[in-house]
């Protein structure tokens, strides 16, 4: 009889100490339906929200029994603020992050860090001298099927990955994010990126991608509405990145595939089913370890708003342990350096080498 697998670790890792204040900024969307959600599920202590918009501040932290700060001054300056949660558009990211350093503060932004790779790599920098932890949320790190990958990688279920296809069609929720409408630049940066950052978490770091991005669709959106993104790792592993907006609100279609010489892992990624409350993921797998059957485990909690535990929880045990955090400002560096490529490697038709990073 082949052995019964044990039960995946995929759940968030919540540390010992986790009282720390957060003072999040920005009331709007990600915010209502994944920051706040979260942090009250884990039992984190949300000092206040401040938003530009003072109403919606006040009605946020209404509905979660928190405070609203009158300005983001009185946020920074609060002695019971540890952590800054940037919750904001991504233009407004570098002048937040540059504030809650000034002001000692650690912090958690949301991603994309920035639109600048070289205003990045200074806000990397200017962390560590001030001696702060600057972590990015990239919270499908932690999303219940793809940590149950890693789990599966990690234990040796699946051997040694040789193919990951991550696949989305369907329509994003574009009314949400007005501020994207006019930029040149938007699916890779703003939506794609999670897909990179994860195949990066899972597999390590690629060697050359070949991306294409084309616009379809929706006539508010100026930059691309599609992408379609290859990768190669050193050893042979290749992957298929598919990210297409589509405009059906009844047709989505949101799987993943991670295929290694032991082993294979499939499933549906429920967020991108009624964006953004979604619905549970799915998982299947197959090892050569358990035999020919197919492991059907039930996982618990979505993507939006569970897996957004887990960037603060990282974050928190990081400033326990006087440590750089998994999803620290550096490591994130690397997935803004294949978005780069991504767009790189669109301009110019070829495949493109992403840089590495610098001493900073």
């Amino acid at each position: 009889m082949p052995p019964t697998p044990e039960p995946l670790d995929y759940l968030p890792h919540l540390p010992a100490k986790r009282d720390y204040g957060i003072g999040v900024i920005g009331a709007g969307s990600i915010a209502r339906a994944g920051h706040l959600p979260a942090y009250r599920s884990a039992g984190f202590n949300v000092v206040g929200i401040y938003d530009a918009d003072g109403a919606k501040a006040e009605a946020l932290a209404g509905d979660f029994e928190t405070a609203a700060f009158p300005s983001l001054e009185a946020l920074l300056d609060s002695p019971e603020v540890a952590v800054v949660d940037i919750a904001t558009p991504t233009i407004t990211h570098p002048p937040l992050v540059d504030a809650a350093i000034a002001a000692g503060k650690h912090v958690l932004c949301q991603k994309p860090l920035t639109y600048d790779i070289d205003k990045a790599e200074a806000m990397v920098r200017d962390a560590a001298d001030a001696g702060v932890r600057l972590a990015v949320n990239q919270n499908g790190r932690w999303d219940q099927a793809f940590r149950s990958v890693y789990a599966l990688k990690q234990r040796g279920d699946l051997g040694d990955l040789t193919y990951v296809q991550i696949d989305r069609v369907g329509p994003l929720r574009w009314e949400l994010w007005p501020w994207l409408w006019g930029r040149p630049r938007v699916l890779i940066v703003e939506d794609a990126i999670h897909f990179l950052d994860i195949v990066r978490f899972i597999l390590g770091e690629p060697e050359w991608l070949f991306a294409d991005g084309f616009h379809a669709g929706d006539e508010r959106i100026k930059g691309e509405t599609s992408a379609i993104i290859t990768l190669a790792w050193p050893g042979g592993a290749r992957g298929l990145l598919l990210n297409h907006a589509g405009i059906w609100d009844d047709d989505t279609h949101a799987t993943y595939r991670f295929e290694g010489t032991e082993g294979v892992a499939k499933g549906d990624l429920g967020v991108f089913y009624n964006f953004p409350y979604g619905r549970e993921d799915t998982l299947e797998y197959r090892s050569q370890r358990y035999g020919d059957d197919w492991i059907v485990p039930e996982l618990q909690g979505k993507w939006i708003p569970d897996a957004l535990v887990g960037p603060m929880a990282e974050l928190f045990a990081a400033i326990q342990e006087d440590r750089e955090p998994m999803n620290s400002g550096a490591d994130n560096l690397r997935t803004l350096y294949l978005v780069e490529a991504a767009y790189e490697s669109i301009a110019e038709g070829q495949a493109v080498r992403p840089r590495t990073p610098q001493d900073l």
